[in-house]
């Protein structure tokens, strides 16, 4: 079994856990009704999926790979769409509000393996030809079809997954270093080393 902290901190844990998992249901909900469940393969979902099962299950590495996913990329980039788009749901600002705060919450208890980074990239780069197969390229679902439309054509696409990647990598690493910092050196004898 993979798991640290007290009791009490465990019964915590299984709460936030809940509380993101009936974020994740009510916005898989939405999308079905409204016909767009396709939309529930971009990152986010998946990765508030580990966040939920980690916690629930008491398994810290997936945890920490959900947890570090919204706080380096899930996060920004929901708001960076949000203000683009001045569209969302209150199941989206749930979900993309509660999943970092749960995955504070996991890292400064449990800390942070260091295997995370890499298994959010495993995650995504094993979605880019899922999300090519089921869903529309007009939604360029996890930038499966290439670079925001914007940008289209300019680029080959293998140079878009790479650009993509690379900067996810990069993000990663600087919040990886951040809760380093800030979160798990500051919780007294917390593990923080590979899982």
């Amino acid at each position: 079994m993979n798991h640290t902290g007290t009791e009490p901190g465990m019964r915590l844990s299984r709460w936030v856990g809940m509380c993101v998992l009936l974020a994740l249901a009510t916005v898989a909900v939405q999308k079905t009704q409204a016909g767009q469940a396709h939309e529930l393969l971009w990152m986010c979902y998946p990765a508030a999926g580990l966040l939920c099962v980690g916690l629930l299950f008491r398994q810290s590495l997936l945890a920490a790979t959900g947890g570090l996913f919204y706080l380096a990329i899930g996060l920004p980039y929901w708001f960076i769409d949000l203000v683009a788009t001045r569209t969302t749901t209150v199941g989206s600002v749930a979900l993309h509000l509660l999943a970092p705060i749960a995955g504070i919450f996991h890292i400064r208890q449990a800390g942070l393996q260091t295997t995370a980074k890499w298994l959010v990239l495993a995650v995504y780069l094993s979605l880019l030809p899922i999300s090519r197969w089921l869903t529309p390229p007009a939604l360029n679902i996890n930038l499966a079809f290439g670079p925001y439309q914007a940008h289209q054509g300019a680029i080959p696409l293998w140079a878009s997954y790479l650009c993509n990647t690379l900067f996810g990598l990069v993000l990663l690493l600087a919040v990886e270093r951040l809760l380093r910092r800030v979160l798990v050196s500051h919780s007294s004898g917390r593990k923080t080393g590979p899982s």
